[in-house]
């Protein structure tokens, strides 16, 4: 994938975090789900900003114990993009194992089970209408 593009390699990015005796050396987490949105509540967990203080209307969460290795934080139920570029409105969602993609005007509409294939090389959309 590319910048902006619809597929895995245009909007998942990995996770890096080293902290000695905290961060559980050699761990590997593909489980986890994160959005842009969960940087800040995140980070204001490692700064010890108590949650009371943050705001109410906050949409993201704290991802902190996922880095730790203590539990598993659930995912937001879905997670949406939407670009827009030469007048065409790309569009993706991910809920669970799915993810679903627009990529021009029109009905051109695709489907992937992105846990068994993370390539995105099999549309489908026509045995999940």
């Amino acid at each position: 994938g590319f910048k902006r593009s619809m597929c895995d390699g245009g909007i998942r990015t990995p996770c890096m975090a080293r902290w000695p005796g905290k961060v559980p050396e050699g761990r590997v987490d593909q489980k986890s789900i994160w959005a842009f949105w969960d940087v800040f509540p995140t980070i204001s967990e490692l700064a010890g900003v108590p949650k009371s203080s943050l705001p109410a209307e906050l949409d993201g969460s704290s991802r902190l114990a996922n880095i730790l290795g203590q539990q598993e934080v659930s995912a937001a139920p879905f997670l949406y993009w939407e670009f827009c570029c030469d007048g065409n409105f790309r569009r993706a969602i991910r809920a669970g194992d799915w993810k679903g993609v627009s990529w021009a005007r029109g009905n051109a509409r695709y489907l992937y089970k992105v846990t068994a294939d993370i390539g995105q090389s099999k549309v489908l959309v026509s045995q999940y209408p």
